[in-house]
């Protein structure tokens, strides 16, 4: 998961939208998969988060879901 500005977002599905990796309206199934991998998050206007994963013997590492986020554009 990548955590970024929501203008990012914005900027890189208007991109995947002109190039037709993205098409509103359709399953989000059939849609570029790596939208949903964009996180819009407030607070994130001048760096970004890459989660891979959480560590096996991290105890601090809380998973991240996309529950509240929106997957596409």
């Amino acid at each position: 998961l990548i955590g970024v500005d929501k203008l990012v977002k914005k900027s890189i599905c208007e991109h995947a939208i002109s190039i037709g990796d993205y098409k509103p309206g359709q399953d989000e199934t059939q849609n570029a998969k790596y939208l949903k991998r964009l996180l819009p998050i407030p607070g994130h206007e001048n760096h970004f988060h890459i989660r891979v994963t959480c560590g096996p013997n991290n105890q601090d590492c809380q998973s991240i879901t996309y529950k509240g986020y929106p997957v596409g554009c």
